[in-house]
């Protein structure tokens, strides 16, 4: 994610009221990530932007995925 902006409806206007701001977030594949941080600071709604449940208004947002799993 680059520098991007969530909302949880959709923008109607020019300028669309975002829930979460500016959110830059690189996670390297194979990493574990932990999100902390006081009750109300984001933490559900920066996951519901990752997994797509909130729009995004601003901004540049990738998912890579790739299957390693191999059986033998």
């Amino acid at each position: 994610m680059q520098k991007c902006s969530f909302a949880w409806t959709p923008a109607v206007d020019e300028n669309p009221c975002a829930n979460i701001e500016d959110i830059e977030l690189n996670v390297a594949p194979g990493s574990l990530v932990g999100v902390v941080g006081f009750v109300g600071s984001g933490k559900s709604s920066l996951l519901a932007a990752i997994l797509g449940d909130m729009h995004l208004i601003k901004g540049n947002a990738k998912c890579m995925v790739s299957n390693n799993n191999t059986k033998a």
